[in-house]
Order: structure tokens, then C-alpha cells, then sequence
């Protein structure tokens, strides 16, 4: 089983560096790597699909919220989980970020042990939704097909 691909994309190189070290001793459950824009993002999701995006509120280029929106509304990236991160603990940011699709507002003084816990549990919560997804799509399938036949 290949192990999920986390993709960080994050403006501030100190912030990077951290990721890295709170990845450090996990590389047997993830593989990662860390951007520092939205073009390099966008460059890398096309060549390999993320699992999961850590998308800080201020990454080179584009504001956080505008990627999250692009994110939200690609076919192939509108389902994988983002946790979006940002030095703000202003509330109206966290309610903009979550209405805007984000999975999870985190703010960067966050505890690396409850960061690497919350990234599982979104992505334990995948295989199940593919399933459901999957379920949806050949419902669509088939009632295209009757469609035709009866129609």
C-alpha cells in the first residue's frame, strides 16, 4: 500500500523548515513536500495527487483563501482535505476559511503531535468517502444508461 502524499504550500521558509521537522519520524506514514507557491502547487498537483493540502494563509504569489477557493473548485482537487493554516486567530478568518472548504483552521502555534493526529484522522476519513463517491458515480452511471434505454 503506498503511503498518502501530503502536499505543504507555504510562503515563509522558517514555516517550512518546521513542517519538515514535524514530519521528521513520520516518513514511514507520509511522504510530503513542501512549495512555496501556488504556481509550484499547481505544477506539482498536476504530476502527483495530494492525499491531503496544508495550505498556509500566505503562500508566495496568491493569497491563502483565493488558492483554497481554486482548490475547492478543480474536479480533481475539489475532495482532497486542506487544513489551512495561519499566524491569525481572528475568528472571522477561521469562519471565512471553513466556509470556504477548508477541513480544518489551524493557527501556526500549533502543537506538532495534534497536527500529525488531526492530518490521520482526515485522512482515514478518505477510503470512505472515495467509496460513497465512487457509490454516487455509478448511481449516475446507470440511471444515464436507463435514461438512454428508456428514453
Amino acid at each position: 500500500m503506498t503511503k498518502p502524499f501530503i502536499l505543504v504550500v507555504e510562503g515563509d521558509p522558517r514555516m517550512r523548515d518546521r513542517y519538515q521537522d514535524v514530519f521528521r519520524g513520520y516518513e514511514n506514514k507520509f511522504d510530503y513536500h513542501a512549495v512555496p507557491s501556488a504556481g509550484a502547487a499547481e505544477w506539482f498537483l498536476q504530476r502527483k495527487p495530494a492525499d491531503l493540502v496544508v495550505l498556509s494563509s500566505t503562500p508566495l504569489g496568491i493569497a491563502g483563501m483565493d488558492l483554497l477557493w481554486q482548490l475547492r473548485n478543480a474536479q480533481a482537487t475539489k475532495n482532497v482535505p486542506v487544513i489551512f493554516v495561519s499566524t491569525k486567530e481572528d475568528l472571522e478568518e477561521k469562519i471565512r476559511a471553513l466556509r470556504a472548504g477548508a477541513d480544518l483552521y489551524q493557527t501556526t502555534s500549533f502543537n506538532a503531535g495534534v497536527f500529525i493526529a488531526q492530518i490521520e484522522r482526515l485522512l482515514d476519513r478518505r477510503p470512505i468517502e472515495r467509496r460513497f463517491s465512487g457509490l454516487a458515480n455509478a448511481f449516475l452511471l446507470l440511471g444515464h444508461l436507463l435514461n438512454r434505454v428508456v428514453g
